[in-house]
């Protein structure tokens, strides 16, 4: 911490030569995940589920567990609402 304070007052600036590498990861975003999605019937139908495995609805709310593509759940208006909550379930 002393180092940071330091380097702060005499200018210095951290070198991140990692960024500047050309070589970026490529992310497939075309692969079926499982996850879990709470939330009201309005933003869980904006999801295309490919496989639905549970499907509780009660008067406080509903919640899917279920398969989709990664792409089409990142494009639905669930993934963009902040009162939607979505977790992805690991495979076996």
């Amino acid at each position: 911490m002393l180092s940071d304070i330091a380097a702060l007052r005499y200018g210095y600036r951290y070198e991140y030569k990692k960024l500047a590498q050309a070589s970026r990861p490529v992310v497939n975003h075309d692969v079926e995940v499982a996850i879990y999605v709470r939330g009201t019937n309005e933003q869980i139908t904006s999801i295309p589920f490919s496989v639905v495995e549970v499907d509780h609805r009660s008067s406080t709310g509903r919640y899917v567990i279920g398969h989709v593509q990664l792409d089409a759940l990142h494009t639905s208006a669930a993934f963009l609402d902040s009162e939607t909550f979505i977790a992805l379930i690991p495979e076996d």
